[in-house]
Parts: structure tokens; sequence; C-alpha cells
């Protein structure tokens, strides 16, 4: 609220793939996975490791509370650990480039529930399943990597399904085929249908060639909560697609429409992307220069 807007130093370095807000702690509570720098590529080591520290407006940091120790982090777990609250703030899942699975706090330790076969990508960047939760926090959405006809070595497969893990009893449903390893889900928010029911969307990066979908570009498409209906929403047919990345659905429903959006970057640009007008994208920058975005969240 300060005007310069004041910086505060938590002493925390080496922050590449993971830091948060603690959901529920007022924003003075910050959880954080750390890298040790190397001089060779990527340029780190990943700790995999998930820290919480605690501060205070007058400058006060608290010891970092650690909840996951430095660990290797399984095959090619050098590059590092990905990780995500889930909707309630009590849980949190991780990924990383050979398992899918929860944090368990209170033994401090990973409960893997889906063991990923690595992709082996011949450079020097690994592959990490994206992750995303459903809005009640009951799936757990993920792209797993499966073997190809064919095939001797599993780690080169080019296959890659969308797939859903039920927390309540760890099964996993394989829901859309030969999406490509960026597919990227997202959980629209909860809305109410015209017949009193409760529903929601699923968006996810539909690879435009399946089989070469680390260098492939990707069409945004939607689907209902149950994989049914699937529709693609961008850019329209004929169009080059767009670049891998983690699309945002609006935080609550905009305008007499009542509808929600999702929020891109296409060449450089944001845009705008009604979930039921497929006709209707809307460009919002013209300059060519926006690396990242998210919505402001509604005022409580």
């Amino acid at each position: 609220d300060t005007d310069p807007p004041q910086l505060f130093d938590l002493g925390v370095e080496n922050v590449v793939h993971f830091a948060d807000w603690v959901p529920g702690s007022n924003n003075n509570r910050v959880a954080f996975s750390t890298v040790e720098p190397r001089t060779t590529a990527p340029g780190w080591q990943a700790n995999n490791d998930l820290n919480i520290l605690t501060f205070s407006t007058s400058g006060w940091v608290s010891q970092w509370e650690e909840i996951i120790e430095a660990n290797a982090g399984g095959i090619y777990g050098w590059w590092g650990s990905n990780f995500l609250w889930g909707p309630d703030g009590e849980q949190m899942a991780y990924a990383r480039p050979d398992a899918v699975g929860l944090v368990d706090f209170e033994n401090n330790t990973f409960k893997p529930v889906l063991e990923v076969i690595p992709f082996q990508t011949g450079a020097d960047w690994a592959w990490v399943p994206s992750i995303n939760w459903s809005p009640d926090g009951k799936i757990l959405f993920t792209v797993k990597h499966l073997p190809h006809e064919g095939s001797d070595n599993p780690e080169e497969s080019p296959v890659f399904v969308l797939s859903a893990i039920s927390i309540e009893d760890g099964h996993l449903i394989d829901i859309v085929p030969q999406t490509g390893m960026f597919a990227y889900p997202a959980s629209s928010p909860i809305w109410t249908t015209s017949s009193g029911e409760e529903a929601h969307e699923v968006a996810y990066l539909q690879a435009i060639f399946p089989l070469q979908s680390d260098n492939s570009r990707y069409r945004l498409t939607i689907m209902d909560r149950d994989a049914s209906n699937p529709l693609v929403l961008f850019p329209v047919q004929g169009e080059p697609g767009i670049d891998p990345q983690h699309v945002f659905w609006s935080p609550n429903a905009i305008g007499e429409s009542n509808d929600f959006y999702i929020a891109l970057i296409h060449q450089g640009n944001i845009w705008i992307i009604d979930n039921t007008n497929q006709s209707a994208p809307a460009q919002i920058t013209g300059d060519g220069l926006i690396s990242r975005l998210d919505w402001q969240l509604p005022s409580s």
C-alpha cells in the first residue's frame, strides 16, 4: 500500500520453479522450492525441497520451516519439481519428471499417485507433467507419458495423454488421447446451470502434430468435466497455433452473458476467449511484448 511500493528481502535465493503464498495465511506466509546454481546447463541443480517462511511488514522474517528436505528428485531430478496448492488450501500436488503425487504434510514426505515414464529429451531440459486441480479438489488432472508401439525405449515415446486422477481412491482415467506433452490442463471455476446443477469445464492444449509435440504448436480446446463435448476455441481453423503455455480462466463470470473467459498469449499479445463463443476471440494488446499474464482477483 506504500508509494513507492516497499520491497521486503525474504533472504531466499535461487528459486527457479516454485514459490507461492500459503492459502489462508493473510499473505504473510510463502512456500517455495530452491536450486543450487551450476555453471553447466541448465544453470542449476534442483534441491526438490519444499519450505515455508513467515514474514511481517516490519521486515521480520522467520526461520524456514522445512516440509520436504532436499532430495535427488528421482530420474532427471536435476531439473526440479513443480508444486500446486489445491483449491481448499489444505492439499498440495507435486510433479517431477518421473512421478505425480501429493505432499504428505503429516510425515513430510512425497506420496506418489502416478508413476510417470520419464521423457528423454536429449537436451539440457527435462519434461515435467503439467498438473491442475478440479475446482472441488477431488480430481487432479495431469499428462501421462505412454510407451509407443514398436519402440524399444519407452522414454523416447512421443505418445502423451490427458489423464484424471481421483484423489479419494487413486483411480486414474485417460480422458483425451494424443494431446501432446504440453497439454497444460486448466479447470474453470464452478457455475450453476439452469437446472441447478454445479458444473465446470476443463481447458487444455491440443498439439497440432501430437507425435512431434515437443516442437508442435497447439490449439486451445475445452471440454465438459466428464471429458464430453470437446470444442476447439482458438485459433480458428487455418490460423497458426499457439505456443505451449498455461492459460488462465477468469476468476468470476463476466458481462451480461455471465460467461467465463480464458486469457492466453499469442504472438506476444494478450487474447481473451469466451468459453461459449468460438467466433469472438478478442485481442487486447498489440505491441507483441507480453510474456506473462494473470487475472486480477475480484474484490472481497
